[in-house]
């Protein structure tokens, strides 16, 4: 997980004037860039340089930083070519005996069958024993995860916030650090923050744009359709390995304390109305409430566990009745009986 130290803050100006200068030719915008950097600010009523970074909140800020960085997603990338190796992973030779036994067996009691030769309880026997031989296989990864011949390296950013994966070695990923570290002090003037620049293995959690990422490593195996549209069906662990993103329980009771729809009583959260919203119009508060429960469902719908929301529903839902009641100095049953229609809370209003 990559973080560097006040990104924003600590661009070079000269630096990021020199990579435009790459592509643009003209001058007299450069220069026109140039001035837009060094305009300065104002905090608590006084004028304040700027000598470095670019303002947040600015109007051209955001691709001024992309092309910044764009240089570590090349760096990167040349990086990534040189990392990669090996065509697939070996096959683990634990699983592969075992599989071996497995396909023995199975031929062993096929052509016992054929010939007439089983014997009673003999056919009981074989089975158990391919039954135990797939059992233990199944505990096992098809190819070898410790590979020193195969490596992969994959990368993706969004603006200064970026997530490197690898297929490899925890050594591989601490040169990598390292690597990085050295390229951004170097050719781009900042800091990696070596606190905040997390190595995790990939049966942990790495936070990334507000999700929870790991590799899923469920071996349960289920049946699955054989390729080329065959109707048989075999056991395969087709859950284990994919990404599996999921959003942190933090993120949306995060939220409920930034818009004080809770509180604390005792050992137990309770919603609360929001005093801040009760001058308002009926239609603003509750489109207020809608637009907040929506924009957060729309940011984590991607996750595993996205059901979870219907635990900040709930709270911002009574949150909503509270501030009504409070507004209109009543009780949350009348409110509810007053704004119901057909079970559902709805706000009349003309067009």
């Amino acid at each position: 997980e990559g973080d560097i130290k006040g990104f924003f803050d600590n661009i070079d100006h000269s630096i990021l004037i020199d990579l435009l200068r790459k592509r643009i030719k003209d001058e007299k915008f450069l220069r026109l860039i140039r001035k837009f950097l060094k305009a300065g600010y104002v905090e608590d009523w006084k004028y304040r340089n700027s000598y470095s970074g670019v303002p947040q909140g600015g109007i051209i800020s955001p691709i001024l930083s992309n092309i910044y960085l764009n240089e570590l997603d090349k760096f990167i990338e040349d990086f990534q070519h040189k990392f990669n190796k090996g065509k697939n992973k070996a096959q683990n030779l634990d699983y592969t005996k075992l599989h071996q036994k497995s396909m023995r067996l199975k031929k062993k009691l096929k052509d016992k069958v054929a010939k007439g030769t089983l014997k009673e309880g003999e056919r009981d026997e074989i089975i158990g024993f391919i039954k135990e031989a797939n059992s233990r296989k199944m505990k096992l990864p098809s190819k070898d995860p410790m590979d020193q011949n195969y490596r992969r390296l994959k990368y993706v950013r969004y603006a200064d916030d970026w997530l490197i994966g690898i297929i490899g070695s925890k050594e591989d990923a601490v040169r990598i650090k390292k690597e990085l570290t050295e390229f951004i002090r170097s050719k781009l003037k900042l800091e990696l923050s070596q606190e905040k620049t997390l190595i995790t293995n990939s049966r942990k959690f790495a936070r990334f744009l507000g999700y929870d990422i790991t590799i899923s490593r469920n071996q349960q195996p289920k049946p699955t359709l054989r390729p080329a549209g065959e109707q048989k069906k075999v056991l395969s662990r087709s859950n284990s390995g994919p990404v599996s993103i999921y959003m942190p329980k933090e993120a949306w009771v995060s939220k409920l304390i930034e818009y004080r729809a809770i509180k604390m009583e005792g050992p137990n959260w309770k919603p609360m109305h929001r005093r801040v919203l009760v001058n308002n119009d009926d239609l603003e508060i509750l489109t207020r409430y809608n637009a907040e429960i929506r924009g957060m469902y729309n940011y984590y719908r991607l996750a595993l566990n996205v059901s979870g929301l219907n635990k900040f529903k709930y709270f911002m839902e009574y949150s909503l009745y509270k501030t009504f009641a409070n507004k209109y100095k009543t009780s949350i049953r009348k409110i509810k009986n007053k704004y119901c229609i057909n079970g559902v809370f709805a706000v009349r209003y003309k067009t």
